[in-house]
């Protein structure tokens, strides 16, 4: 009895020396050696997520891949066929001017 007293007059001592009143100081305190603990309850676990969506997830995902990958496909076509255009384009356009060039220097 006397430790607990003590324990009691020690937790006033010090909050009101800290400014807390002495009731939140001995709420604050820890629970007596002498009592028992009550168990915690153990926490429920979470479900699992179903097979048949994860499958569902999985095909929308590879059906999403896919068409980004023929969309991809199909922009680097493109681009591979306009720079084809230009580079036919330039190539004509030197063609159309050295016959130019060469009657000019022959005269």
């Amino acid at each position: 009895m006397k430790s607990s007293l003590s324990k009691l007059s020690l937790a006033v001592l010090i909050s009101t020396s800290i400014g807390l009143t002495p009731l939140m100081a001995v709420a604050a305190d820890s629970a007596p050696v002498n009592s028992p603990v009550a168990p915690s309850a153990a926490p429920e676990p979470t479900p699992a997520v179903q097979p048949d969506q994860t499958a569902k997830k999985k095909a929308k995902k590879d059906i999403k891949a896919q068409k980004q990958a023929a969309k991809k496909a199909q922009k680097k076509a493109q681009k591979k066929a306009d720079k084809q255009a230009k580079k036919n384009t330039k190539k004509n356009a030197k063609k159309k001017t050295q016959p130019a060039l060469e009657s000019a220097a022959a005269q």
